[in-house]
């Protein structure tokens, strides 16, 4: 199944992964308070529509838990982990690299959605904006041959019924 696809960059960061760990647990502990407390706030004031806000605030915050992949493959079609499930790369995500922590954070807008680790996060973040132009390019010239193959098809059947009105 890899065969048909360009590997551009392969990675096995799982080290780099079990040493961040802590930070993420603790980055998810403090969401995990900060939603509670607003929760709590909150309720003294609405009741229960506390968590309605909640879930709206939810979407507007960061999310509690963002996955992260250490083991994988970036080829020309997305990313590949270790089980061989395939991440699609979209044109309109955002790749954010921290040297500190040794990762790129995907974003879609403001979304954080993956973070991927590696001991070279400048140059993943520089492959994985190829790849995203790649994946426009592809995008793009397939909607050009179905506008050109939809065209084509309109035109046929405006001759044809075109032909019977004149011949009337």
């Amino acid at each position: 199944m890899l065969s048909e696809f360009q590997i551009f960059y392969e990675v096995d960061a799982t080290n780099l992964k079990d040493a961040d760990k802590t930070k993420r647990y603790l980055r998810t502990i403090g969401f995990i308070a900060l939603y509670f407390g607003i929760v709590m706030v909150l309720y003294f004031f609405i009741l229960e529509l506390s968590l309605i806000v909640l879930f709206v605030l939810m979407m507007i915050l960061p999310p509690v838990f963002i996955p992260s992949v250490a083991a994988y493959k970036i080829t020309d079609d997305g990313i590949i982990d270790f089980k061989g499930r395939t991440i699609p790369i979209y044109p309109e995500y955002r790749f954010v690299a921290n040297e500190e922590r040794k990762f790129v954070s995907v974003f879609k807008g403001r979304r954080e959605l993956f973070m991927l680790y590696t001991p070279e996060p400048m140059r993943v973040m520089r492959i994985l904006e190829r790849v995203s132009k790649i994946i426009r390019r592809k995008e793009e010239e397939a909607k050009e041959v179905e506008e050109k193959v939809e065209g084509e098809s309109l035109e046929e059947a405006g001759e044809g019924e075109g032909g019977k009105v004149k011949g009337k």
